[in-house]
């Protein structure tokens, strides 16, 4: 069966219509791909930047010392200096800390999570709900 040629036409400019019609949506997934190709598959590949830094020295409203340093920390005792606790301390987000405190005073282990209200102030609660605040000295 022979078509006639004003159907072949037809076909070419429906084909030419749809074609003109979905260019932009093409357009916009092939520079979408394009700009994929640019970042890592993975996320946790990229490197962590922290906005808050909490390296210093903080006292607590007893005259208590604590001296953070990269995720080291140390609780010393503010009249004769004597260390009272050493851990370690991670960040769980921007401005929550995660403290694990070794007292040397009494030889317990414990965890303390802290909120930094902002540059000179951290709000903290231990394992066992008691609440302590530390400011950062200057």
């Amino acid at each position: 069966m022979i078509y006639p040629m004003f159907c072949y036409r037809d076909m070419e400019l429906r084909l030419l219509k749809f074609i003109k019609r979905f260019r932009p949506l093409v357009c916009l997934i092939i520079v979408g791909f394009s700009l994929s190709a640019c970042f890592s598959s993975s996320l946790d590949q990229l490197p962590s930047v922290r906005l808050n830094n909490i390296d210093g020295q903080w006292v607590d409203a007893n005259g208590i010392a604590s001296s953070f340093n990269n995720g080291v920390f140390e609780t010393r005792s503010g009249d004769t200096n004597e260390k009272l606790a050493e851990g370690n301390y991670i960040f769980r987000s921007n401005d929550l800390i995660e403290l694990e405190i070794r007292s040397l005073v009494r030889g317990t282990v414990s965890r303390v999570n802290c909120l930094l209200v902002n540059s000179s102030r951290l709000l903290c609660k231990s394992q066992d709900s008691s609440n302590f605040a530390l400011t950062k000295r200057i």
